[in-house]
């Protein structure tokens, strides 16, 4: 004769071992992934900081150079810590962007390049962007054209 204990029911309650180790690789497997996508996704981080950082660069660059005299303008060779701040020398450690600023003849459709009149009130500056602290890093290059503005004598 079966005697019904309802401390010890017939139907089993809680998980398997297979359900277990089941639902155990499964979450590992997913935590491995994401695991992986790190180093992706940190670099993506890093490139995108880079850039911003070079658009600040650019924008200060080609502010000080507008503001400057026309005539003094020339090349010349600046560096930037990773926020974008102007650094004295390049033998600060701190150094992270070496922005290298060259001066040519503008390029426009239909200028001459014997035109010296235009080359009097119109030139062309690049602005080369490079990290200073990894060598052999590749430069960015951004054009500028400044336009000499004539004030008149009052």
């Amino acid at each position: 004769m079966k005697f019904f204990s309802p401390r010890f029911p017939s139907v089993p309650h809680g998980f398997s071992l297979v359900e277990i180790t089941l639902a155990l690789g499964i979450v590992s497997l997913s935590l491995v992934s994401l695991i992986g996508l790190l180093p992706a996704g940190l670099g993506v981080l890093r490139e995108s900081m880079d850039q911003t950082v070079h658009a600040a660069i650019v924008q200060r660059v080609a502010s000080g150079l507008t503001l400057a005299e026309f005539e003094k303008l020339e090349s010349d060779t600046l560096y930037f810590d990773q926020e974008g701040q102007l650094l004295d020398t390049s033998t600060d450690p701190e150094a992270r962007y070496k922005v290298t600023i060259l001066k040519g003849n503008p390029s426009l459709p239909g200028y001459a390049e014997d035109d010296q009149n235009l080359g009097k009130q119109l030139t062309r500056l690049r602005i080369g962007i490079s990290r200073a602290d990894i060598s052999d890093s590749p430069t960015v290059w951004h054009a500028v054209q400044i336009a000499a503005v004539q004030v008149a004598a009052q």
